[in-house]
């Protein structure tokens, strides 16, 4: 008996996601690669600040241009992009070179950004399984995160013996699969608003609609400042290793370890999180980070991987709410919009936190810039504590459930 359409697609867009970030087989080692290249701390740091005015760019752009068209036909050129961005950095050879293939690469990402998710949850919806997205999409992140730890043991392991270039050759093949990944999806139905109207009439529907709606703005926000106070830590985490004497080839099982702990939140929170409170996992994310820094900045050893665990645990958790509390919100017709907006809010965000620390990095110690997240970390938790509680009516659970929830959509 054939699957129903919502299954296949399901499947397809878990392998696509796991595809798309075969990354995982570099990024254990990635900041070494570019000190290898001549690159400082500071250098890396105003890379990766290049990379969020990219997405700030592209980001919404990208969104709109799948809620408008196919979005099969999205993500495969997604998917192209992010393949030849990948191939552009085994050719890169200094700053330069990387800073083209991480404009190739941002632009592939911002097309996939937001529209998996979309197409995930539109292709439940259209069975009347719009209720079991949360557990769908909790199972497809904690695929990705499993083989991503997989793929990070692999790729240490190959660097080690063969060269830090050979796991960015192996990562272009994987990647490059995603295109037939996407072309082999059936395109799930939408609500006819979402192909009808015009271009310019269409963005500034959207955009008027945000501005009524101070929960999404709030929530925005919310998510953009935990992106990028996770996201320093990330990049930080390899000279953190490095710098307490962990071999590299340890990398790979140790950033492993840190997916398989992203994707076990990630599932156990996608279970569960249908019965909590609006926020109560971001409450959660914030203080597993809070807890990483101040742990990894106070025990400066091979204990700070402890100190990670936890916020990795964090980010398993942030990677599911977004997507909860976003869907709930947000109709058919403009739900990759809106999720390319969050990211475009997350990427200005990083852009801001990067540039900050890049001018600051040669004037402080490992250890001090990690203390210094951690107190902006518990700082920023508790000016959301202090919003949240005087923004409750905002957060009724039954009247932002979304319209495409309860009804189906247009055909």
């Amino acid at each position: 008996m054939r699957s129903p359409p919502s299954s296949r697609n399901i499947t397809l867009l878990a392998a696509y996601n796991a595809c798309f970030f075969a990354i995982a087989l570099y990024m254990p080692f990635l900041v070494l690669y570019y000190t290898a290249h001549g690159m400082s701390m500071a250098d890396v740091l105003l890379l990766q600040a290049c990379y969020a005015v990219g997405m700030t760019l592209f980001e919404v752009p990208s969104g709109y241009l799948s809620d408008r068209f196919s979005r099969r036909i999205i993500l495969a050129i997604g998917g192209g992009l992010f393949t030849l961005g990948t191939l552009a950095y085994t050719l890169a050879t200094g700053w330069w070179g990387f800073f083209l293939a991480e404009m190739i690469l941002v632009f592939g990402h911002a097309l996939a950004s937001g529209t998996v998710e979309s197409a995930a949850y539109e292709s439940l919806v259209a069975e009347w399984r719009g209720e079991e997205f949360w557990k769908v999409w909790g199972n497809i992140v904690s695929y990705e995160l499993g083989i991503t730890a997989m793929l990070n043991i692999i790729g240490a392991f190959l660097a080690d013996a063969f060269g830090m270039r050979i796991p960015i050759w192996i990562a272009c093949i994987v990647i490059g699969a995603t295109v037939p990944l996407a072309l082999l999806l059936r395109e799930p139905p939408r609500e006819k608003a979402a192909l009808e109207t015009t271009a310019l009439s269409h963005i500034c529907e959207i955009g008027r609609w945000l501005v009524s709606r101070r929960d999404i703005l709030f929530l925005m926000v919310i998510f953009a400042v935990f992106f990028a106070l996770s996201h320093l830590g990330y990049w930080y985490s390899q000279p953190i290793l490095d710098g307490v004497g962990i071999p590299l080839v340890w990398f790979g099982m140790i950033f492993a370890g840190f997916n398989l702990v992203m994707a076990l939140s990630a599932r156990i929170f996608g279970r569960i999180v249908a019965h909590l409170p609006a926020l109560f996992g971001m409450f959660v994310a914030f203080l597993f980070v809070a807890i990483g820094y101040f742990g990894i900045s106070f025990f400066f050893s091979a204990v700070s991987i402890v100190f990670m665990v936890f916020q990795k645990s964090g980010v398993g958790i942030f990677r599911i709410e977004r997507s909860r509390l976003i869907n709930e919100r947000v109709p058919d017709d403009r739900r990759a919009t809106i999720h390319s907006m969050v990211s475009l809010f997350c990427h200005l965000a990083q852009l801001s936190s990067f540039s900050v620390f890049a001018l600051f990095a040669g004037g402080l110690t490992l250890r001090e810039s990690i203390l210094w997240l951690g107190i902006f970390t518990l700082i920023i938790m508790a000016a959301m504590a202090i919003w949240h509680l005087a923004a409750r009516p905002l957060y009724p659970r039954a009247r932002n459930q979304s319209a495409a929830i309860a009804d189906p959509p247009t055909r």
